[in-house]
């Protein structure tokens, strides 16, 4: 019993002592820091590298009055050296508030010590920064980082303030304002103590040229305002392209396969001006050039309306250069055509095994290729002395020519290497010498594409009554996509995207896609159809807002589709159902 009332006044003694668990009374030294590697830790030439990277240091705490700064390293507290099982935070709980206590941390490679009297939480000012008048450098990180040695590597935003100071996608910022950047992190925190209008100091190179600028930094506001600006005054090419599989590209003895293969130049458009043809490769612009983490629409989206440039292409096996001056999307000429006015030349995929040097073709009767003498089962292996490697340089072929034009096929049969010539019919032609009734004066948008016979078919684009409906890309769908046609599509959907929506619009015979996304990021969309080809492609540059444009996903009929968006790594995935009510 005695024992009992001994325990009890202890216990009563203890409570009383203890401090109340409001977490105020606690030891704060104000700061937030990060753990570094050890690979970051030897490029800054710590050799301790369980330290405390800072951050940020917060107004009005201990490490503010104390003149602590972000990008300072610390490594002891009194006697206490940082380690693995002995962070900051934890030598820190060993303290309370209003004790004095030194700190050691390196400063631009110097250690240092400063005497510290540490405060509470309450202490902190909380200064919120309204996020579009903070200060923005315009800079991504380029997806090729490695954070074992001194620099980042980066993709730049039109318009901002990085873009002014002359950095190009690519290049490599190695100091801001003397500071070692060795990681994305690095860039954030030096960003963030900045206020719009401070002078920046950087230090970058390309790979070979360094470079020291200094400029005022601009806010996100002032940069998001000036992008919208020169948004609509975006350089417009003018072609109709396809992006080179490696395959593809081997073939055609293409060394760089991240190009665009035109399969259609739009006429009066800077391209129709300067001279490109179908089947030309564009692989740069000036001295920008094409590559894995660098787009043709990336490049396109560094001009404006009215610059002149030079275009780097390759032309039935020569380099070529051509000078332009870039357009606008309004200037295209769309004209409508009676479907009498288009080529027909009257051939279908065979059924049988594919040919490795061409195309292994089916003969529709009565038509140009008919006449021209092709039998079942040949192989095409040039149109007009451009080499047909799939499908889609047939109908490319086909589709740049006038009824009437003449047609040059070679071709093979039995191993036989043959030749032939003759003037293209349309497919009015094709249909009166079959002796099938066909209405004449038929507008444009009452038909659509069909690669499938080697030029335009009759099959008519009648939105009535289709239904449309959006779902979520299976894993089982996904993988079925990979294994037979190489096309890789997430099914992560972590893109934020609002209003994501695919409706007809029957004045074009068209659907019209729209889309809202709320952050910016380099942006690329692509449709497929169920059969692994790309129907839809477009790159846009630093992308944020509504978009809004027409396609033509009906060119296959009903069936399923696959609708992929891009942004900065993220995605967003669905499948298209398209169907008759």
């Amino acid at each position: 019993m005695r024992l009992f009332f001994i325990s009890i006044s202890l216990f009563i003694f203890s409570f009383a002592q203890a401090k109340p668990n409001n977490g105020f009374d606690n030891a704060y030294l104000g700061v937030q820091t990060e753990n570094i590697s050890r690979a970051k830790a030897k490029v800054l030439g710590f050799k301790n590298p369980n330290g405390s990277y800072i951050t940020m240091v917060y107004e009005n705490t201990a490490a503010h009055k104390a003149g602590l700064q972000a990008f300072d390293y610390i490594v002891a507290v009194n006697n206490i050296e940082l380690s693995q099982y002995k962070s900051l935070g934890k030598v820190l709980a060993k303290f309370d508030a209003d004790e004095e206590v030194t700190i050691h941390y390196y400063r631009h490679g110097k250690r240092q010590s400063q005497k510290v009297k540490l405060g509470s939480r309450e202490d902190r000012n909380f200064d919120f920064k309204e996020a579009s008048k903070e200060a923005f450098l315009g800079v991504t990180p380029h997806e090729k980082n490695k954070n074992d040695k001194l620099g980042v590597k980066v993709n730049v935003i039109n318009y901002s303030t990085a873009h002014e100071i002359g950095i190009k996608d690519g290049d490599v910022i190695t100091h801001i304002n003397g500071i070692k950047m060795v990681d994305w992190q690095d860039i954030n925190t030096a960003i963030d103590h900045l206020r719009p209008g401070d002078m920046v100091d950087m230090d970058y190179h390309n790979g070979l040229q360094p470079v020291n600028s200094q400029i005022k930094i601009k806010s996100y506001e002032e940069t998001n305002e000036l992008r919208k600006s020169k948004k609509y005054d975006r350089a417009f090419l003018g072609v109709n392209y396809t992006k080179l599989s490696k395959k593809k590209a081997q073939r055609l003895n293409i060394d760089n396969p991240y190009g665009s293969y035109v399969t259609g130049v739009v006429p009066n458009t800077a391209a129709d001006k300067a001279g490109v043809e179908v089947f030309d490769y564009i692989y740069g612009i000036d001295e920008y050039r094409v590559g894995e983490s660098q787009s043709m629409g990336r490049i396109l989206s560094k001009y404006r309306a009215g610059d002149a440039a030079t275009l780097h292409l390759i032309r039935m096996g020569s380099i070529k250069k051509l000078d332009l001056t870039f357009g606008r999307k309004s200037d295209a000429q769309i004209t409508k055509k009676n479907k009498c006015d288009d080529p027909f030349f009257g051939i279908q995929k065979s059924h049988k095994a594919t040919a490795n040097n061409g195309i292994l073709v089916s003969i529709v009767d009565n038509s140009t290729a008919k006449d021209l003498g092709l039998l079942n089962e040949d192989i095409i292996i040039a149109i007009n002395d451009y080499p047909m490697i799939d499908w889609e340089d047939i109908s490319a072929a086909i589709n740049q020519l006038e009824v009437g034009e003449i047609i040059k096929v070679d071709y093979e049969r039995n191993g036989n290497r043959m030749q032939g010539s003759k003037a293209i019919k349309s497919y009015c032609d094709n249909q009166r010498d079959r002796n099938i009734n066909f209405k004449i004066d038929i507008d444009e948008s009452d038909f659509e594409d069909d690669d499938s016979r080697g030029g335009r078919s009759a099959r008519l684009r009648n939105l009535d009554g289709l239904e449309i409906k959006m779902i979520d890309i299976s894993s089982a769908e996904a993988n079925e996509m990979q294994a037979q046609y190489g096309i890789s599509i997430p099914t992560t959907n972590n893109l934020s995207i609002n209003a994501l929506k695919l409706y007809p619009n029957p004045s074009k015979g068209m659907f019209r896609l729209s889309f809202d996304l709320p952050q910016s990021g380099n942006t690329s969309i692509h449709i497929y159809n169920a059969r692994g080809r790309k129907i839809y492609e477009y790159d846009l540059d630093d992308f944020s807002g509504e978009f809004i444009d027409d396609v033509d996903i009906s060119q296959n009929g009903e069936g399923a589709y696959f609708l992929e968006i891009r942004q900065e790594g993220k995605s967003k995935s669905q499948k298209i159902i398209l169907q008759r009510s």
